[in-house]
């Protein structure tokens, strides 16, 4: 099975029920499963926080790809199936989210936060409290990675 294939299966169960399957390696090397339920108005508030607060560092500009937004708000786009374009002004790149790389990061995030026991990160029950975390979870979606780490940590150092 290719990734692309699992992938749309993962966005397609999203679609139908609002639930991501994560898994992650606990301190003891057993693999843990979670069902997180993330509906459309929480994607929206990590993208609002992340554009608003947490990107600004590294990003000079977010678009709409598509000829007219989707919702009332570029936060929106994405989880009602658009794709918003972001303008890295360090690298001079762009970086394009879509709702499968958004599940995608969502789900590397909150495993590598959830195994590492950074349960700081939630507030009744919900993973996004910070624009640091936000904005880790839009950096993963559009780059594979996080290129951009904030002012008081260093790669190797926690989320």
């Amino acid at each position: 099975m290719s990734d692309n294939y699992m992938l749309n299966e993962v966005v397609k169960y999203w679609k139908l029920t609002n639930d991501l399957l994560v898994a992650f390696e606990d301190f003891n090397g057993q693999i843990q499963k979670h069902t997180v339920h993330l509906p459309k108005e929480d994607i929206d508030t990590i993208l609002n926080i992340g554009i608003t607060t947490g990107i600004k560092n590294w990003c000079d500009r977010v678009d709409i790809l598509e000829d007219k937004p989707l919702g009332t708000y570029y936060s929106e786009q994405v989880s009602r199936g658009g794709s918003l374009i972001f303008h890295d002004k360090i690298f001079d790149r762009v970086g394009v989210m879509t709702l499968s790389n958004f599940l995608q990061s969502y789900s590397c995030i909150y495993s590598a936060a959830t195994s590492y026991g950074l349960s700081e990160h939630c507030i009744d029950g919900y993973f996004y409290n910070s624009p640091r975390i936000c904005d880790y979870i839009i950096q993963f979606a559009l780059f594979e990675d996080i290129p951009y780490f904030h002012a008081e940590e260093t790669e190797g150092g926690s989320i």
